[in-house]
């Protein structure tokens, strides 16, 4: 069976504005899963759904301001 991408993310450097497009999960818990193994610096990360970008294009989920792996908990902010 095939895997069907819904989220994708990008993180923002807030240090220097370089940014990082990551590959795209099925469920935000894997999102979070991989950022939190992944990204070492505090960053802003923009979740987005691409589930029905064909029909009616990228739509954003949320923001995650400042996020940190080292912190218990990143707050997702609706947009």
């Amino acid at each position: 069976m095939d895997k069907k991408i819904k989220y994708n993310s990008c993180s923002i450097d807030t240090w220097d504005g370089k940014t990082y497009w990551h590959k795209g999960f099925e469920t935000l818990d894997e999102v979070y899963a991989h950022l939190k193994r992944y990204i070492h610096k505090e960053c802003d990360v923009i979740i987005y759904d691409i589930s029905e970008r064909k029909e009616h294009g990228i739509k954003f989920v949320g923001i995650i301001k400042r996020y940190s792996n080292r912190k218990e908990t990143n707050e997702l902010l609706a947009l």
